[in-house]
């Protein structure tokens, strides 16, 4: 195992949210106007790539659309982000993991964040709500869950949550 695993969680829509982990505790985030947000990504991943052992992981949402997605909700927003996220990772050679809302919220609610210390208020981010920051703090949870199960169970112990 590296001993820098960072695992960057992505929120994206007309406030995109980002939070960042590193070895499993938060290390930032940040919730915004998509521009700022993949401003910041870009200087946080050139940061990140100097460090000589580490692994870099982004994850988030898999927006998916079907002939009902129009009538429902304008996402094309969302879709922006993602597309401007994956060449942001692609470039700097950083894997993206698109990973389903649903999913991503059964293993992660409020109260789970809250326990493991990284539910986000509305003043950690400075804006009226935190509902973007913990929708990608959720992600970056979902990722270690996924892609590094050992590093997650250790923020499960670490939290007292399982011995």
């Amino acid at each position: 195992m590296t001993s820098n695993l960072i695992i960057i969680g992505i929120d994206p829509g007309l406030s995109t949210g980002m939070g960042i982990l590193w070895n499993g505790t938060r290390h930032g985030v940040m919730q915004g106007p998509p521009a700022r947000i993949i401003q910041e990504l870009q200087k946080q991943l050139d940061l990140m790539m100097l460090l000589s052992d580490r692994e870099i992981r982004i994850g988030i949402e898999r927006f998916i659309t079907t002939p009902e997605t129009g009538k429902k909700s304008q996402q094309s927003t969302a879709l922006e982000v993602i597309g401007a996220v994956t060449h942001v990772a692609t470039e700097a050679g950083v894997p993206i993991h698109k990973q389903t809302v649903s999913d991503v919220k059964k293993l992660t609610s409020n109260r789970r964040l809250r326990e493991l210390g990284l539910y986000v208020t509305a003043r950690d981010v400075n804006q009226p709500d935190a509902n973007d920051a913990n929708d990608a703090m959720r992600h970056a949870v979902y990722c270690t869950a996924i892609h590094h199960a050992t590093a997650f169970v250790a923020m499960l112990e670490r939290a007292r949550l399982i011995r």
